[in-house]
């Protein structure tokens, strides 16, 4: 975090699908970083990721999946990222929101209704029907998401997510 802030987040979108995976991590370094990355990825079944250039992601070789990188200052080169964030930012986590104020519930609540919304660009199909289709992430997968944003208060008011 710039201001010296207790957490980060690391936001991972799975391209075909628009499929958002998330977590905090107490800090961007990468020793905090790419273990956390790694559980992520382990959810799906994806061959590849594409990182910018921070530091965070100087470990990448550890990952369970090959990792390539983006050109520097080239925010274009990913833009399904740039867009996810702008809708997290939209719906829930205004800029200069402290995430350290923010449970891993509720990030992970905020991450389950944006995958369970339809979209446009989707053919109003959700992230989630989308990547259980595509084989990304198993049937279970989202059934459990389902079951944990039901007891949570931020979820109570979301959507409900067909799959």
């Amino acid at each position: 975090p710039k201001d010296g802030g207790a957490s980060s987040g690391i936001l991972v979108v799975i391209a075909e699908s628009q499929l958002l995976l998330g977590a905090k991590t107490p800090t961007l370094s990468p020793i905090d970083y790419t273990p956390r990355i790694d559980a992520l990825l382990k959810q799906t079944n994806i061959t590849d990721i594409t990182f910018d250039n921070g530091i965070e992601n100087k470990h990448h070789e550890q990952l369970s999946v090959p990792a390539y990188f983006c050109d520097p200052h080239a925010p274009w080169q990913k833009p399904d990222v740039e867009n996810n964030i702008g809708l997290t930012r939209r719906w829930f986590v205004p800029k200069k929101t402290h995430l350290k104020n923010m449970s891993e519930k509720d990030l992970q609540g905020y991450l389950h209704v944006l995958n369970g919304k339809y979209r446009k660009s989707l053919k109003y199909r959700s992230a989630y029907e989308i990547s259980v289709k595509k084989s990304i992430i198993t049937k279970s997968f989202v059934e459990k998401r389902i079951l944990s944003a039901q007891k949570h208060t931020v979820t109570r008011i979301a959507f409900g997510v067909r799959i």
